[in-house]
C-alpha cells in the first residue's frame, strides 16, 4: 500500500523510521542501514482499519499508532537499540 504517514525516532541513537499505509500495516525501519524491516498488522483478525497516523514519544521509548477505534502503544528497547544495532526493532 501507499506510504501515509512517515516518522523519525527523535532521540539520537535509536535511528528509526516508522511510516504508515493506509489500512492496517505499520512498518518499522532500522535507519542504520536499512536492511531490517518490522511489519505490525492493526487490528484484529482479517478485518481492516484505517491508520490514522503514528508517533515516536520524545524519548522514542515508545511508538503510538491511531487507528478509526483505537490508540495502540509498542515499547522500543531503547538501550538495546542504542548498544546492539541488530536487536528487535519494536
Amino acid at each position: 500500500g501507499a506510504c501515509r504517514c512517515v516518522k523519525f525516532s527523535r532521540t539520537p541513537g535509536v535511528d528509526l523510521l516508522a511510516f504508515s499505509e493506509h489500512m492496517t500495516y505499520v512498518h518499522v525501519v532500522d535507519c542504520r542501514d536499512f536492511s531490517q524491516v518490522q511489519s505490525m498488522r492493526m487490528g484484529s483478525g482479517s478485518r481492516d482499519v484505517n491508520v490514522s497516523g503514528l508517533s515516536f514519544s520524545r524519548d522514542s521509548s515508545r511508538l503510538f499508532v491511531g487507528t478509526e477505534a483505537s490508540i495502540s502503544e509498542f515499547a522500543v528497547d531503547v538501550v538495546r537499540r542504542r548498544i546492539f544495532g541488530d536487536s528487535q526493532l519494536c
